[in-house]
């Protein structure tokens, strides 16, 4: 999304996070918000006073419900979920794709193996209009020679600002870990093998296969460290990245103009069956990530200890020898602040381990279901309503099928037990599905799937499925009062701009709303609530008919559905400009921005710390420490940036690369 901003005027920006509800409307205020008597739902200034527009907001009627940061929608309940076919030709066995804007365009993309002879390829699936528009034309083969090639994941692995692809394949191909690194436009890129034989003294000379592999930085050192499992005898290592111009520990040299080199050390040396899945998360809130896995009888995390060198400690979540524990997926599942583990165990059984925040799981809770093999699993809020949901893949003779699992409990504490309603999607043909992967690929604001079917040698094809959802017909949102700059000082207001977008066809709209807004140039907010609401406005750009100064202002937007056949319009940003000519502020007034200087498309830091900066939908961009006069250059898009300095201060800010 291209944003225009005119060196005269200053664009404020929504940002939206779920906020109350407001309860017990009379059946009047229900149906005319814009009473003065009704429409006083948010009696709060936002925090922080000045910064992102409007970080907080009231429901008024229940029927808004956001879910992904930067969109906005009405609540909707789940219906089923709609197949899209990618390629018939896709098999293999257990790989899990995965869903990641890996072209870094604002739109997520797929991320596939497949291990089938004669293929044994990465590819990349490109969703270039953001729609879910998948095609052989847009897809990119990675790599098309890993025998075995089992799991994949995503990030920078050598800081250059693209995405590479670790994956794991089979040793006696000399082939364990493997870096696929983006050569700069993403659909170019060179196989770099790590480790050959996880085994191996040298990584090399073994008959193993490594299985499951997580990538994330370990070490707090800035950069990915990566996570590996083994598949028959269970051990698990973890490989620290060394700087781009090493020499020591394993890899390769001179490509893409830098080394990519890691040391390797084990950290456990099996014992509990075939090791599967890897996940790395920081489980018990000390601001180290730890590694989680799953073997066949057992699921364990292993503590981050920090020091150097790292080491870790082993901690048994569930051994049980008559179980046969297969796909993990690490979630807050229940909304209290720290992360939960769901496993799939084969035996019939979804497992549920709440975390108490400490790294410890006093309560496990399971879903008892009649599949035989329940293989992948992801975790989502299918609806939205606010709680998180349960999809998992089957793939035996009589449970062929993708079942989700519905939260009826809601966010319930940890010593509640958490209660699911299994649904079978309707019109989903029975297949051997394995490995899924979620997200929002159609930009309508909930979760979709993609997943792939088949066994080795009885390919059954790659599937992307859209969640389907019956939505409310009208729901009312009202912004909390926003101090727009933060000073005592008024602006005029330049123009309201608000955008949409349509994913059934795949365009930028103005949704089916009616907007309206409120303001005042008093001192006091509280005076905002005897001001009228000016609207209903609904074509946009919207240029206010004389000056108006404004020092506080609110908005209501009422949107409503197409119909409830078609996926609802999406509002993606309400944006305020205001006429800095009038009342200019400066850079130095704000105090949330002197870390950084933006300059075009760079950002020079202004002292040491370490920065996170994230795109809307809530993936990382980057993520690194930095020192004073250090730049980053982005490419154009919206971006959050959090920055810590070296006391431990906590800064958020909104920008925009145009």
């Amino acid at each position: 999304m291209l944003v225009y901003i005119l060196s005269q005027v200053s664009v404020i920006q929504t940002d939206w996070y779920n906020g109350p509800e407001r309860a017990n409307l009379s059946p009047f205020c229900q149906n005319n918000p814009t009473n003065l008597i009704c429409s006083n739902d948010c009696p709060l200034v936002t925090n922080p006073p000045h910064g992102s527009f409007s970080n907080k907001f009231c429901k008024h009627d229940g029927n808004i419900f956001y879910l992904f940061q930067g969109k906005l929608r009405l609540k909707g309940v789940f219906r089923t979920i709609l197949e899209h076919s990618l390629d018939p030709s896709v098999g293999g066995w257990d790989n899990d794709p995965d869903i990641f804007d890996v072209n870094k365009d604002g739109f997520l993309d797929l991320v596939v193996t497949d291990e089938q002879s004669p293929n044994r390829h990465a590819w990349v699936y490109f969703n270039p209009y953001g729609c879910g528009n998948f095609s052989q034309a847009n897809r990119v083969t990675a790599v098309n020679d890993i025998e075995s090639i089992d799991e994949i994941d995503e990030g920078d692995a050598d800081r250059d600002g693209d995405i590479d692809l670790f994956t794991v394949g089979h040793s006696n191909h000399d082939e364990d870990v493997v870096l696929l690194i983006n050569n700069g436009n993403s659909t170019n890129w060179s196989k770099c093998v790590i480790c050959m034989d996880l085994n191996g003294n040298n990584c090399s000379n073994g008959t193993g296969e490594a299985e499951g592999i997580a990538v994330g930085d370990l070490d707090n050192d800035g950069d990915l460290d990566i996570a590996v499992t083994q598949l028959n005898d269970g051990r698990v290592y973890w490989f620290e990245k060394l700087p781009n111009n090493s020499n020591l520990g394993f890899g390769c040299n001179n490509i893409d103009g830098k080394n990519h080199r890691y040391n390797r050390y084990e950290i456990y040396s099996g014992g509990t069956g075939t090791a599967w899945d890897a996940w790395i998360a920081d489980m018990n809130n000390d601001g180290r990530r730890d590694i989680i896995v799953t073997t066949q009888r057992e699921v364990m995390w292993f503590r981050n200890n920090g020091g150097s060198p790292l080491t870790f400690t082993r901690f048994t979540i569930e051994n049980n020898n008559n179980a046969n524990f297969y796909a993990l997926w690490v979630k807050d599942i229940n909304n209290d602040g720290d992360l939960d583990i769901v496993v799939t165990d084969r035996a019939g059984r979804i497992r549920i381990y709440r975390n108490d925040g400490l790294g410890s799981f006093p309560n496990n809770w399971q879903i008892t279901i009649n599949v035989n093999n329940p293989m992948g699993v992801v975790i989502a809020d299918l609806e939205p309503d606010g709680d998180q949901d349960i999809f998992v893949a089957s793939y035996v003779p009589n449970d062929k099928r993708i079942y989700a699992y519905e939260n009826t409990s809601g966010n319930v504490l940890d010593n509640q037990n958490i209660n699911f309603t299994q649904i079978i999607p309707a019109n989903v043909p029975q297949r051997s599905y394995f490995g899924l992967g979620v997200g929002d690929v159609d930009s309508d604001a909930d979760p979709d799937l993609v997943v792939r079917a088949g066994t080795n040698g009885n390919p059954e094809g790659l599937y992307w499925y859209s969640t389907e959802l019956l939505y409310v017909n009208r729901g009312i949102m009202i912004s909390n009062v926003v101090d727009i700059n933060g000073i005592m000082k008024t602006w005029k207001l330049h123009r309201i701009e608000l955008i949409g977008f349509d994913p059934l066809n795949c365009q930028a709209i103005v949704p089916n709303e009616q907007f309206y807004y409120r303001y005042t140039s008093s001192s006091n907010w509280t005076d905002i609530y005897n001001q009228n609401w000016i609207g209903p406005i609904t074509n946009f750009p919207y240029t206010p008919p004389s000056t108006q100064m404004v020092k506080y202002i609110q908005y209501m937007l009422i949107l409503n559905s197409l119909n409830n056949n078609e996926r609802t319009p999406v509002v993606e940003e309400v944006r305020f400009i205001f006429d800095t000519l009038i009342t200019p502020v400066s850079a130095e007034e704000n105090e949330n921005k002197h870390y950084y200087k933006l300059i075009k498309n760079k950002i020079q830091f202004n002292m040491e710390g370490h920065v996170r900066i994230l795109k809307l939908d809530g993936t990382v961009y980057k993520e690194m420490k930095v020192k004073t006069g250090d730049e980053i250059t982005l490419k154009k898009g919206i971006y959050i940036i959090q920055f810590t300095n070296n006391y431990l201060k906590l800064q958020r800010n909104k920008i925009v690369i145009k």
